[in-house]
């Protein structure tokens, strides 16, 4: 049965089953248009060249001119906005307080440390004979090592997953909160930046992160550095440990997949690169119009709201040949797996090191065979809740 633009994102957005594999629902949204409009002030982009443009184009904001900014309720209004849902000129001072830390010379100095931990939790895993791949290492790795640049204590970045883990669960499009869940949600995003806001006070003469924060010529608040900090754990492990999850479920259900990561393994940056085109982490974001104006044909109202399916761009057959197949030589177009424009994500090349990383010490070992696997119910952040492997 043929649908209409609503029906098939109502079906992408509400569809269990479609949430576990949506890429058949984004390329039949792609003969639909370049833009679909789902209601008044709604649109959403299906193509690569649209989704490309709306990250990139200054035109399109994350926040509404004229409206109160966007608050995510897990944060005490104490405290300001995340920069992941600010403008300029906000959003460049918040950045570039940070940027230096995640420039290609830091991120150098951190590989020898992320490959002896990813080599040592692999290690451990296959020698207890296997267990749940997420929890015991896609999580453990980027949380390890975000812990250390921020200087948190490992023994606390267990217990502070699991409330990022609640606060996660409440980005993604169209869920609906009981009242436990959002007091959940609540209890968990406060704890969390009272735990920052409480690092920050004490850490002030130490050469971390989180410490360094508050120095230099972009300086800023206190409240702000703690709202940064929480940002950064979060982003810090989320996504990387869902990218680690999705790379081991397909080196061991997709021989083909095995075959070619092994056969490239000195070219180790494309390989992470095309599973992060085949399974980007994160599968959608969006944006507000700032002004009038119009898009491939369609006239976008001011103030309207845009959807980017990134995980769709990402297999655009007009960019990427035969784009369901594994292939680490592709060139041309860069992958949309990270965002575009000022809201690049900030941690890409960090990530990019944890995910070669753990593909090295994933080879070193015999291959893994997997048990069962449980996928998040999230669509946004796609990845999977447990992966149970036998080392």
């Amino acid at each position: 049965m043929e649908m209409n633009p609503i029906q098939l994102i109502q079906k992408l957005t509400t569809d269990s089953g479609v949430r576990e594999d949506p890429f058949a629902v984004y390329a039949t949204a792609r003969t639909l248009g370049e833009v679909l409009t789902l209601g008044e002030n709604f649109y959403v982009v299906t193509s690569y060249r649209a989704t490309d443009t709306v990250l990139r184009s200054p035109k399109f904001q994350k926040q509404a001119q004229g409206q109160p900014r966007r608050r995510r309720s897990a944060f005490n209004s104490d405290y300001p906005s995340s920069m992941l849902f600010l403008d300029p000129p906000d959003h460049t001072r918040l950045r570039r307080s940070v940027s230096r830390f995640f420039v290609p010379s830091q991120i150098a100095a951190l590989k020898p440390k992320v490959n002896e931990i990813a080599r040592d939790l692999v290690d451990r895993f296959v020698g207890a004979g296997g267990g749940d791949f997420i929890s015991e290492v896609a999580v453990k790795l980027p949380i390890s090592v975000i812990s250390t640049m921020l200087g948190v204590p490992l023994a606390d970045s267990e217990q502070l997953g699991k409330k990022v883990a609640v606060v996660a669960a409440s980005l993604d499009i169209g869920i609906q909160l009981d009242e436990q869940s959002q007091s959940e949600l609540i209890e968990a995003g406060n704890s969390l930046l009272a735990y920052f806001s409480d690092l920050i006070e004490g850490d002030r003469k130490r050469s971390t992160l989180v410490a360094r924060l508050l120095g230099g010529d972009d300086a800023i608040s206190p409240k702000e550095s703690s709202v940064m900090a929480l940002l950064l754990f979060m982003a810090g492990f989320e996504t990387t440990s869902n990218l680690i999850g999705s790379m081991a479920y397909a080196l061991c259900t997709r021989p083909e997949i095995a075959q070619k990561t092994s056969e490239n393994s000195e070219h180790v940056g494309r390989v992470v690169d095309e599973f992060l085109r085949l399974e980007s982490p994160v599968q959608l974001d969006g944006r507000v119009a700032g002004e009038s104006l119009d898009l491939f044909g369609t006239e976008i109202p001011k103030s309207s709201f845009v959807m980017t399916l990134i995980g769709g761009a990402n297999r655009d057959p007009s960019v990427f040949r035969d784009p369901a197949t594994f292939d680490p030589h592709r060139s041309g177009s860069p992958i949309l797996s990270f965002g575009a424009g000022i809201h690049l994500c900030l941690g890409a090349l960090l990530a990019r090191t944890e995910a070669a990383a753990m593909l090295g010490a994933i080879s070193e070992q015999p291959k893994m065979r997997l048990v069962t696997a449980k996928r998040k119910p999230s669509l946004t952040l796609r990845g999977f809740e447990s992966l149970v492997l036998e080392g």
